[in-house]
C-alpha cells in the first residue's frame, strides 16, 4: 500500500463511521471551502436549525 493510501485510510474510515449529525456538521464546516448557495443553506437550516458562526 502506498504511503498516501495509508494516510488516507483513517480519514475515510472515520468519515464512513460518522453519525448523521456528525456528517451534517462536517458538511457545514467544509461547505464554504467547496461551494455554497442560498438554497442549500436554507435547506440545511430547515433540517437542523440555525447554525451560529
Amino acid at each position: 500500500m502506498s504511503g498516501q493510501a495509508t494516510r488516507i485510510e483513517p480519514l475515510l474510515r472515520a468519515a464512513a463511521d460518522m453519525t448523521w449529525d456528525q456528517a451534517i456538521a462536517m458538511e457545514e464546516y467544509a461547505e464554504p471551502m467547496c461551494f455554497t448557495t442560498r438554497a442549500h443553506r436554507d435547506a440545511v437550516e430547515a433540517l437542523v436549525g440555525p447554525i451560529s458562526s
